[in-house]
């Protein structure tokens, strides 16, 4: 069976299936979601008492993973940087399928929650987790005629 994806993705050499809308945006969307609930729940990592070590290291980790995802994510922001990693991260961005980022995502979330358990973390998890659920259910579903069926 041959695997029928969009070629005329302007900013993306890797090809984007062709999914409905709604997974599309819903995973573009709890993915940024995802970010920025990592992004906030890593201040509560660095204020964590419990695990003082492991919840630094995941606080300034969390931090990194934040600016990655938004570099993947929402790469025309980054377009005109200057910045060595930032480029280098724009050309793994181009290069990642849907299968890859559902991948990165959900290990993210599982990776952080198991470093530093917090309520925090958890609800990120959650959010990223699902929009990695979006993408790996995306990359395995093609658009057909449903007769106006979302999914």
């Amino acid at each position: 069976m041959v695997d029928q994806e969009n070629q005329t993705a302007e900013s993306s050499d890797a090809p984007e299936p062709q999914v409905s809308w709604i997974i599309k945006w819903g995973a573009k969307g709890l993915s940024l979601g995802g970010a920025i609930a990592f992004g906030i729940s890593s201040i509560w990592s660095f204020l964590s008492i419990t695990n003082l070590i492991p919840c630094l290291i995941a606080g300034i980790s969390q931090i990194v993973c934040t600016v990655l995802i938004f570099v993947i994510e929402v790469t025309f922001f980054f377009k005109n940087s200057q910045s060595k990693p930032i480029k280098a991260a724009l050309w793994v961005a181009s290069k990642m399928r849907w299968w890859l980022r559902a991948i990165l995502y959900i290990g993210l979330s599982i990776f952080f929650v198991a470093m530093c358990f917090g309520i925090g973390n958890l609800v990120a998890m959650f959010i990223l987790g699902g929009g990695g659920f979006l993408y790996g259910l995306g990359s395995f579903q093609h658009k057909r005629n449903t007769g106006g069926a979302l999914f």
